[in-house]
Formats: structure tokens, C-alpha cells, sequence
């Protein structure tokens, strides 16, 4: 029962996330994620896929924040995350791209060992135009080379 009322919920907030306001979308994000939450993880996974598709920015950056929730929540789901994530690295738009290498260094923390996967595909954004990007890039790079060290020292 309380999946159907998320999923209704789910269905309500999504045309907030396109609001012409950028405070009303910042809250349909916090929201999406607070309800993503409250799901099955793995129907939250399914819910989220069809969002980081969205031809709408602001969607697809808040479902990339949203699936580093997800990862968080249930490991397992991690690998699965981190194929979803690593499109929208690509994204045309800096605040997509921002939000995608912040969601892969939550994806990471969930399970290391997909460090050493990840490191190529976050590299190039080192050099990406937004300064934003860059600064999430760098975060993420230290964010897995800590946990690659960590495995290291593991082994």
C-alpha cells in the first residue's frame, strides 16, 4: 500500500521538477529524493530510469542526485547506478554533468570497488569548461582515489 502512495506521490512531484522557479524545483528535488527514499530500493531504481532521459535539464539533474540517494541506500544496486550515471557525465549542460560527478562519488561510496571502473570516465571532466564541473570532477577523483587506496591497503 505505501508503495502505490509513493508512486502516486512520484507522479505529482515529477511536473515540479520542470517549475519555471528554481526554488520550486530545488524543492521537487528534495522532495523526489525524500520519496525515492521511502521506496524499495529497486523500485526507486526503476522509477528514476526514465527521469535521467528527460529532455528537461533540471530532471535529469535532479534524477542523477536522486540515484546516488538510491546507491546509498542499497549497495547492491551500486553497478547498476554507476551504468545509469556515466551518460549523463556526457550531458550537454554543465549542472547535469555538476550533478551526475557528485551522484558517481555517492555511487562509489556506496561500493568501492567500482572505483577503479569509474576513474576513466571522470578523468576528462578535469578539464571541462564549467568550473562547476571541474570542482565536482575533483571531488569525485579524490573520492576514488581514497578508496582505491583503501582496497589497496584492504588486500
Amino acid at each position: 500500500m505505501t508503495n502505490l502512495i509513493n508512486k502516486e506521490l512520484l507522479e505529482q512531484i515529477k511536473p515540479l521538477l520542470k517549475d519555471d522557479s528554481s526554488s520550486v524545483r530545488d524543492s521537487a528535488s528534495n522532495a523526489l529524493g525524500s520519496i525515492l527514499q521511502a521506496m524499495p530500493a529497486i523500485d526507486a531504481l526503476e522509477q528514476i530510469i526514465p527521469l535521467l532521459k528527460d529532455n528537461d535539464m533540471d530532471v535529469r539533474a535532479s534524477a542523477s542526485k536522486a540515484l546516488g540517494q538510491i546507491a546509498n541506500s542499497d549497495p547492491s544496486l551500486a553497478k547498476d547506478a554507476l551504468e545509469q550515471i556515466i551518460p549523463l557525465l556526457k550531458d550537454n549542460y554543465w549542472y547535469v554533468r555538476s550533478c551526475a560527478s557528485k551522484a558517481l562519488g555517492s555511487i562509489l561510496q556506496a561500493d568501492p570497488s567500482l572505483a577503479k571502473d569509474a576513474l576513466e570516465h571522470i578523468i576528462p571532466f578535469l578539464k571541462d569548461d564549467s568550473d562547476n564541473v571541474r570542482d565536482s570532477a575533483s571531488n569525485a577523483l579524490g573520492s576514488i582515489v581514497e578508496l582505491l587506496k583503501l582496497n589497496q591497503k584492504g588486500k
